[in-house]
């Protein structure tokens, strides 16, 4: 095959050369451009973390810990499942319930599930909310009375006004949640967005004061 005056490569090796080439640049810069993302949540929320007078976490970076109005509050960046297959550093809000919820209780956003992974996963419910069941995967080890709380009328009001666009909602580990996947909020927002979950946390300690909880064995978790 003929090559370019002065070139040694046949053109199909000289067109692979340079797609690597921009292959690698598009990747580095893409590294870069999420470094700076990170340094900019990471000083937001030490920000953040003075204003709600929060306190550094021993021995974990970017996660501080304090009171908010009387509940236990943690704040820092986590993995999360963003899409089908990637993981993202988020910024994320945890807010203790106060109380313990039946074994293994979730409430993950659907967004963060493959249909593969949920098939024949047990202690699958429905909250018979087209609302809440549309953003929400629900999975417990105790289906019974996990239902009967996520049924709960002030459970299913709270949860339906958890979370926003850009702010997304789960519950787990006895905690409510939210991960910004978007930016990090200004103090107004962010305090809108923690009495929105004292309000689930306040909803669901309510319903297990009328439903009661039972325990089981832990089982394969969503996720």
């Amino acid at each position: 095959m003929d090559t370019f005056p002065g070139l040694p490569l046949d053109l199909p090796t000289a067109l692979s050369t340079l797609l690597f080439g921009a292959l690698m640049v598009g990747t580095f810069a893409w590294q870069r451009f999420k470094a700076r993302h990170q340094q900019s949540w990471r000083s937001a929320l030490e920000l953040l973390s003075l204003r709600l007078e929060l306190d550094a976490v021993p021995g974990e970076r970017d996660a501080f810990e304090g009171e908010y109005r009387d509940t236990r509050l943690w704040m820092g960046l986590q993995p999360r499942p963003v899409g089908s297959e990637d993981e993202q550093t988020l910024p994320t809000l945890r807010l203790d319930v106060g109380v313990a919820l039946p074994r293994d209780f979730v409430a993950v956003p659907r967004a963060w599930t493959r249909v593969l992974d949920r098939v024949g996963l047990p202690g699958l419910f429905s909250a018979e909310d087209p609302v809440l069941d549309k953003r929400f995967v629900f999975q417990c080890d105790f289906v019974t009375p996990a239902q009967a709380l996520v049924r709960d009328a002030g459970v299913r009001e709270a949860l339906s006004r958890l979370g926003s666009d850009d702010a997304v909602a789960f519950i787990e580990k006895n905690q409510v949640g939210l991960s910004f996947t978007r930016a990090v909020h200004d103090e107004a927002s962010l305090r809108a967005h923690l009495e929105a979950m004292r309000a689930v946390a306040s909803a669901l300690r309510a319903a297990l004061e009328a439903t009661g909880g039972v325990a089981e064995p832990p089982r394969q978790r969503v996720g």
